[in-house]
């Protein structure tokens, strides 16, 4: 094998160049085999770059909504949140069309849940927040909400 092959996200780490050559028997008839082994190593780089640090940025986008105005930045606030979760959607299938499909949760799932979890929760926050600031206060304040008065060691 050429020195400069590389295959994309993984490193080569040694292939065996032991080769077995075997006849399979079938119904069709009898064929030819070759095995060869090779031993591969993921890179982390890939997945750094192209899946946590993009759904680290776009979580902590959402917390942008925050620091904004309740009162006055209602479609600024929606629209982050909206197009956060969008995006952060966008890419998990991306992220998930590159993998193999198999039957169990992969941590990879379980990142991206979380990821979409904290999103979705900016954008009820922002609901709960919009709800207090425009209910109306009717009647005596509520007792959960009265500070207790200092009482002077005197």
């Amino acid at each position: 094998m050429p020195d400069e092959l590389e295959i994309a996200q993984f490193d080569l780490l040694e292939d065996r160049r032991v080769t077995e050559s075997d006849t399979q028997v079938y119904v069709t008839g009898n064929f030819s085999s070759l095995k060869v082994s090779f031993d591969l190593r993921r890179q982390n780089g890939y997945h750094v770059l192209q899946t946590y640090i993009p759904t680290i940025l776009i979580v902590v986008i959402s917390w942008v909504s925050f620091w904004l105005d309740p009162k006055n930045a209602v479609p600024g606030r929606v629209s982050l949140g909206v197009t956060t979760l969008l995006t952060l959607t966008t890419l998990a299938s991306g992220i998930r069309a590159q993998l193999p499909p198999v039957s169990y949760v992969k941590a990879i799932d379980v990142w991206i849940g979380m990821c979409m979890i904290m999103v979705f929760g900016a954008l009820l926050e922002f609901t709960f927040v919009n709800w207090l600031a425009n209910k109306k206060m009717t009647g005596e304040p509520s007792l959960a909400f009265r500070l207790p008065l200092a009482v002077s060691p005197l």
